[in-house]
């Protein structure tokens, strides 16, 4: 029951990501949906730093690293948090033998919240199946595509959960290089 309500959720993202850029900037998903998928990929990254180490007092110290504010900040700017994570997650991935994470491009259409989310969804994606390709255990990933109930948010907001995941994949790229 697990596998299918992933599989469905990756399916879903795969059909969205494959709409033309027209109809993929008219879904109406807000900073809020960003936030969400950017917290479960803040989650998902505690867990890949349990992977890539046992210091549980190393780990404990990335899981308590936060989130910072910013102010001002527009989708585009979060796309390009969004594109210099995947370029650090794409190198982690290279080194386990994994393709690189799927880019969903907007055609060179206005940057929206959807086009971010869809990005973003590509990137949750690619550290579920490293940490799936990762673990020798049997390994629950339903819990890293969590709705969360968040309203206001803002690009800002979400530049900032882009920020703290980028702060983490650089301690976790540190740790596995030495």
């Amino acid at each position: 029951m697990l596998n299918k309500v992933v599989l469905i959720i990756v399916i879903a993202i795969g059909a969205v990501a494959a709409a033309p850029a027209a109809r993929a900037q008219e879904l109406g998903l807000t900073p809020n949906h960003v936030v969400s998928l950017w917290t479960d990929t803040n989650d998902a990254l505690v867990v890949v730093a349990g992977v890539i180490s046992d210091d549980e007092a190393w780990v404990d110290r990335l899981a308590a690293t936060t989130a910072r504010s910013f102010s001002g900040k527009a989708p585009a700017d979060v796309l390009e948090r969004v594109a210099a994570f995947r370029d650090k997650l794409d190198r982690l991935r290279r080194s386990g033998g994994l393709e690189p994470t799927q880019r969903y491009d907007n055609g060179g259409g206005a940057v929206t919240p959807s086009v971010v989310f869809l990005n973003s969804g590509h990137v949750l994606d690619a550290v579920v199946s490293w940490i799936i390709e990762n673990t020798g255990r049997e390994q629950l990933v339903s819990g890293f595509y969590t709705r969360h109930g968040f309203s206001g948010k803002t690009p800002s907001d979400a530049f900032a959960m882009v920020d703290l995941a980028n702060r983490r994949i650089d301690l976790i790229l540190e740790k596995a290089s030495g």
